[in-house]
């Protein structure tokens, strides 16, 4: 996954959903758990989504929740 001040793009994975979006289409950031393993979900705003396993990540599932946020929240200009 690469984030950059305008948005994310997501590699080779498969099953997640949209592979990049700006921060400005992303409605929320948030996690759960699929089929037993945890995943980071960002949510669009026309109900499209990316879902990421967070083994894949290879971070620690909270401190990327934190980063994500703070590019969500400054991608909106908060």
């Amino acid at each position: 996954m690469r984030l950059d001040a305008e948005g994310y793009r997501v590699g080779l994975a498969l099953g997640v959903g949209e592979r990049s979006a700006t921060w400005r289409e992303v409605a929320d950031v948030g996690t759960t758990t699929l089929g037993g393993a945890p995943v980071v979900v960002l949510n669009l705003e026309d109900d499209r989504r990316t879902t990421l396993p967070v083994a894949a990540l290879g971070e620690e599932r909270e401190q990327l929740v934190r980063e994500l946020q703070r590019r969500l929240r400054r991608g909106h200009g908060l």
